[in-house]
């Protein structure tokens, strides 16, 4: 019996996703844009959902690591490195 990949489409992003992250508990999931978004994730409701418009506003977002549970670290073409630190309603 084949099973699909996937069941569900997130679509929040306004251009192509260019990179994501797993939350060290696995229950988030950082997704990284052209469109110089952030947005991160909560897996078991995907329509929960935190975005972080313009967080490289010149470039796109080109990398994303967890630090933490609640901290993430990204790259972009601007030639920065950016802290965050997630915290979810």
């Amino acid at each position: 019996m084949e099973m699909p990949a996937h069941d569900l489409e997130w679509g929040y992003h306004t251009a192509r996703v260019n990179c994501l992250a797993w939350s060290p508990d696995s229950l988030l999931l950082a997704s990284g844009s052209l469109d110089t978004g952030i947005i991160i994730w909560d897996c078991s409701n995907p329509t929960k959902h935190f975005t972080l418009k313009k967080a490289h506003p010149q470039s796109q977002v080109t990398q994303i690591v967890w630090l933490n549970q609640s901290t993430i670290i990204s790259t972009g073409h601007d030639g920065t490195i950016k802290t965050w630190e997630i915290k979810l309603p």
